[in-house]
């Protein structure tokens, strides 16, 4: 009977692949049986949260094979509440990506060390209760956790302000990191870029998204010790030596997007042509200084 109940199951499965979304909001009215074996192979998932008392372990336990998750609170002054529980989906052994909504963020809430095959992670900070950004601000102080190795490919944080510290931690775990996005961000959450450094040897692409206030030193950084870029972009930054810096070290650059209000004339344009011969695609927006 077991073997003839899981013959059923796996034909259910691959009758419940081929169905498209809208048809699979209806699995749930069959039967039970039905909307376990939907929720089981479920492996993309977002939730947004009404009530911070309802546990993520409880709900992630339905779905053991996602890939994709995406936490939102729905009301953003529950959103410290929501991260304390945030570590549960360590038990997602096949998670790869993840995005998170936090307000403030304790060690305990960010158990990163425990995901094996996470690849993304994107953090947008949300100012609750105007208490500040502290992601694991125990972790900057040279502890166990320094040495970490994630596997993570593709980070993002959001809205980093310029008192927020304790991501230390992070830059120093991020030595496979191939793709960086800073969006709204007026720091690198450690003291003085001292840690930020450690994930941008093998760094292929670099997003700087209205962070006029650290383009400047992020792109020093870049000059300094990251050879193997490809792609940047850069928006709303005003530090052109520090652009042009970065342009004369990265000799594999191919896509250059850059926005107002970086100052670049047609001169500018000239430093660039020299300096990226291995540049395939520039784009240009509100350029009103340059001369065709």
């Amino acid at each position: 009977m077991d073997s003839e109940n899981g013959l059923c199951d796996e034909l259910l499965e691959e009758i419940l692949r081929l169905q498209s979304f809208s048809e699979l909001n209806s699995v749930g009215q069959v039967c039970k049986r039905w909307l376990s074996i939907h929720r089981r192979n479920k492996t993309t998932l977002g939730l947004r949260l009404p009530d911070p008392s309802l546990s993520l372990s409880s709900l992630l336990s339905h779905s053991p094979y996602l890939t994709t998750l995406r936490i939102v609170p729905e009301d953003l002054s529950t959103c410290s509440s929501i991260a304390s529980d945030c570590g549960v989906v360590n038990n997602c052994a096949y998670l790869k990506e993840l995005r998170f909504l936090a307000g403030p963020v304790s060690p305990s809430s960010l158990e990163l060390f425990g995901f094996g095959s996470l690849r993304e992670l994107s953090v947008t900070y949300v100012d609750c209760k105007g208490v500040g950004f502290q992601i694991g601000s125990g972790f900057d102080h040279g502890d166990q956790f320094a040495e970490v190795n994630l596997p993570l490919e593709k980070l993002c944080l959001t809205g980093i302000g310029p008192a927020d510290l304790g991501l230390g931690w992070l830059w120093r775990s991020c030595r496979k990191l191939q793709k960086l996005q800073l969006c709204s961000c007026a720091g690198t959450g450690d003291t003085a870029s001292s840690s930020f450094i450690n994930c941008l040897p093998g760094l292929r692409e670099i997003e700087l998204r209205t962070c006029r206030t650290i383009a400047g030193r992020v792109l020093h950084h870049v000059a300094e010790n990251c050879g193997s870029l490809i792609s940047l972009v850069l928006y709303d930054g005003e530090d052109l030596k520090a652009f042009f810096r970065s342009l004369g070290n990265c000799k594999t650059l191919q896509i250059l997007d850059l926005r107002l209000p970086l100052d670049l004339d047609n001169a500018g344009l000239s430093v660039i042509a020299q300096n990226c011969r291995e540049l395939r695609i520039l784009r240009l927006y509100s350029w009103s200084s340059l001369k065709f």
